[in-house]
């Protein structure tokens, strides 16, 4: 949950994600579903999570799954459904006392919230790359090029 914080997945994306995904020498997580621009999207690892997808990488490396985030403790153990990530995600907003009708897409409405902010103010052209909105603007869109880097500066500025 601390994870999609940092990274604007929509609920249904992060428990798609496979380890497969995961690309540590660039330092990205590429997935996505929805529309066009949200496929397929590579969205850097913030540093500050970084140890979190490792904890869970490794996990599910050495139980033989291909998804990223599982529940170990079922007999199923791999991978997570709906429920599992809603029953999660009610007992963390439970234990730092949230409102509790809040739901798993909040995550998303907080990082983008984060990377609008005066402190971060991210490019909204990097931003709608990151979680995978459409960009209207042709010189955007056709002509500029973003390199992964790019998008790592931005998401770095978000500090806490």
């Amino acid at each position: 949950i601390v994870y999609a914080c940092y990274s604007g997945w929509r609920p249904g994306e992060l428990i798609r994600l496979k380890v497969k995904d995961v690309n540590w020498e660039d330092n990205y997580i590429e997935g996505g579903i929805k529309t066009k621009a949200g496929k397929n999207r590579l969205v850097p690892i913030h540093s500050l999570v970084k140890p979190i997808v490792e904890k869970y990488y490794n996990e599910a490396v050495s139980v033989g799954s291909e998804y990223l985030f599982n529940d170990i403790t079922k007999k199923t153990g791999i991978g997570l459904s709906r429920d599992q990530y809603l029953s999660r995600f009610n007992k963390v907003m439970e234990r730092l006392h949230f409102r509790l009708d809040l739901t798993p897409h909040y995550t998303r409405h907080t990082f983008i919230t984060k990377a609008k902010s005066r402190q971060v103010n991210m490019s909204d052209y990097i931003l709608k790359l990151i979680v995978g909105h459409s960009i209207k603007d042709i010189t955007e869109h056709v002509y500029t090029h973003r390199e992964i880097q790019d998008l790592q500066e931005e998401i770095e500025k978000i500090k806490s």
